[in-house]
């Protein structure tokens, strides 16, 4: 059996466009591990 880890390898950005992530996945974006909060990088 192969064992896949789903909470490695997500990015994340701040943007306002909800389908950006279909046409590309842009140079500012941070690597994450899920769970992940983004509200700890807002002032």
């Amino acid at each position: 059996m192969k064992r896949i880890k789903f909470h490695d390898n997500w990015k994340f950005w701040k943007d306002n466009d909800p389908f950006e992530l279909v046409f590309h996945v842009p140079a500012e974006a941070l690597d994450v591990t899920v769970p992940h909060d983004a509200m700890f990088a807002e002032e």
